[in-house]
């Protein structure tokens, strides 16, 4: 598959962005320079408007649709090997640091791991929640769902998420949190 320089490039930037703003709230956690409090809370503000949103767009860019519930099972399986793999790894990397350095704002235990499939752990939550972004995408898309009514039914899933009327599980939350992120970025790849 051929790349595209911009997608990359916007990538890119997201991706330092995402670096920044979590360097910026570990400092700021830490509490050592409460002097540049109002930077490091104004930057992280202004930056987590528009990161993760623009990340689940890009991600969504580049989303292809299947056809029949067949596609969408083999669909899914790459998925859990390009996202679900990196996923186990990066968690069991990130609690084995985590030991080592004691010295964090947020310390996992071994324990935490057991619980992945149901409570990302730290900053890996974005591969866990768009695994599940492309299945329920996915499965809306195969029962021939007009593009208006899904981007409607994960705009209401957002407003749910935002007004935290009932309290919904994790990978819900973040389901209902995101998708409409997701699909805005499919549908400006579908209508250029």
């Amino acid at each position: 598959m051929k790349r595209i320089a911009w997608l990359d490039l916007a990538k890119g930037i997201t991706f330092f962005f995402v670096v920044l703003v979590h360097v910026l709230e570990g400092i700021y956690k830490t509490g050592q320079y409460r002097q540049f409090n109002f930077f490091a809370e104004a930057t992280m503000g202004i930056l987590f408007i528009f990161v993760m949103p623009v990340f689940f767009a890009l991600s969504g860019f580049v989303y292809k649709p299947v056809s029949g519930f067949k596609g969408l099972l083999a669909s899914l399986k790459k998925k859990i090997i390009s996202l679900g793999v990196p996923y186990i790894i990066f968690s069991v990397i990130y609690v084995m640091l985590q030991q080592l350095g004691t010295d964090v704002h947020h310390l996992n235990s071994w324990q935490d791991l057991a619980h992945i499939g149901v409570l990302p752990i730290g900053y890996l939550w974005y591969l866990y929640v768009l695994f599940f972004v492309f299945v329920l995408v996915g499965l809306l898309s195969i029962l021939n769902i007009s593009p208006i009514l899904q981007l409607t039914i994960y705009l209401l899933l957002l407003v749910l998420s935002l007004s935290q009327i009932i309290h919904l599980p994790y990978i819900l939350q973040g389901v209902c949190m995101w998708t409409s992120s997701f699909y805005i970025g499919y549908l400006l790849k579908k209508n250029h």
